[in-house]
């Protein structure tokens, strides 16, 4: 449906019906702010800000709001939608704005869309508005940074009319959208790689895949969640470990080594409490082997904030970046459910762990064990951190 125009505010309906109304965000907007932070989940605000803030001082939170109501036009624009929801009359349910950067012709885009009322192209029709407004104000690219496992947003640049390039930098994805062209929805893209994927769900991979990249000599890696139905690709996995990867892994160098030990250890695997462990392949493209499962990560919770990390790849694929992408994108998920310190044991000759230690953008600390060392990374302090999208 058109967005209708009376004059500060904008309305339009959502596919099931919801009327929104938009209007310019103003200084007096700082309580709309807060109250949809708080309609924010710990992952929402992970992907948003890139901390969970499941407790945050209200002080600072409303500190925050003020800053945030206080947009300069010289430097961008601001919004802030409505809709009546039950027992919540005129209640604030998204916020999105975009900053010029120091090119005039670049903006940062940056939206946030309260959990109930995501999937409901809430986000999608202020995007597609925004970008008009952009184009409007002589912006050419509009850019951000979101979580590479932010779904959400994979949806609403599917969906771009603008032609979409995107850079991952493992649990980070770099988007540019370029308003000063249109393209037909649902066509290919390129990432800036220059390798062809759709943002839908790709079309061979059994089941979504929520996070891309490439192996260091550009093989593409397609990683999603584990389930059930995945024994046989565990299995597959299991079976082309080396021994010694066997003997970090399960502490037996014989382990899983037979056909039917993999099936028994994968099924066991498989049917872990997902409360307590998440796990995800990685699948590649091999010469005769489409869809091969050729790594997993898994972290297992061992108390309330504490968990134990397993990232295993197979043998010939391993000295391709594929571990550390994988170790980084497990222990972002870990930190986005709450984990606040993860350990990972490994024999102190493996070189490619220390790798992922030396470049780890968590705080990392490590006790030697014999000829094993247990490595510990403190997830609340990065070394680094962006403005994100959510």
């Amino acid at each position: 449906m058109i967005m209708a125009t009376t004059k500060r505010w904008r309305t339009y309906q959502t596919r099931t019906g919801l009327k929104v109304k938009v209007r310019p965000l103003t200084p007096g907007d700082v309580d709309h702010l807060v109250n949809l932070f708080e309609h924010l989940s710990p992952q929402s605000r992970y992907f948003r800000f890139n901390e969970p803030l499941e407790n945050p001082d209200p002080e600072l939170v409303r500190r925050e709001a003020a800053a945030l109501a206080q947009v300069d036009p010289e430097r961008g624009r601001a919004w802030i939608a409505f809709a009546d929801l039950p027992g919540e009359p005129n209640a604030p349910i998204a916020g999105f704005r975009f900053m010029r950067t120091p090119d005039p012709q670049v903006a940062e885009v940056s939206i946030a869309v309260r959990d109930d009322l995501q999937r409901q192209e809430v986000g999608t029709r202020l995007l597609l508005y925004l970008a008009k407004e952009a184009r409007a104000a002589g912006i050419a690219r509009l850019v951000g940074t979101f979580h590479t496992n932010n779904r959400g947003v994979w949806g609403l640049l599917a969906k771009s009319p603008y032609p979409v390039t995107t850079t991952v930098h493992g649990p980070e994805t770099d988007v540019v959208v370029d308003l000063t062209r249109t393209v037909r929805r649902g066509r290919s893209q390129k990432d800036a790689q220059g390798v062809h994927y759709r943002l839908r769900k790709e079309r061979n991979m059994p089941g979504p895949v929520v996070y891309s990249f490439e192996t260091n000599d550009g093989l593409p890696i397609h990683v999603r969640p584990e389930t059930p139905e995945d024994v046989p690709y565990m299995a597959d996995l299991l079976q082309h470990l080396s021994p010694e990867s066997r003997r970090e892994r399960f502490g037996d160098p014989a382990a899983a080594a037979s056909p039917g030990e993999a099936q028994r250890e994968a099924s066991r695997l498989s049917t872990l409490d997902p409360e307590v462990s998440k796990a995800w392949l990685a699948f590649a493209d091999l010469p005769g082997q489409p869809n091969t499962p050729v790594a997993c990560g898994r972290y297992t919770r061992t108390a309330a904030d504490q968990a134990t990390i397993h990232v295993v790849v197979r043998d010939d694929m391993q000295r391709r970046g594929i571990g550390s992408r994988l170790v980084y994108f497990v222990l972002d998920q870990a930190r986005s459910d709450g984990i606040r310190k993860v350990t990972a044991r490994f024999s102190g000759t493996n070189e490619a762990v220390w790798q992922v230690v030396q470049y780890s953008p968590y705080h990392v600390t490590w006790t030697t064990l014999g000829r094993d060392v247990e490595v510990t990374f403190h997830l609340p302090a990065r070394t680094t951190s962006k403005t994100a999208m959510n």
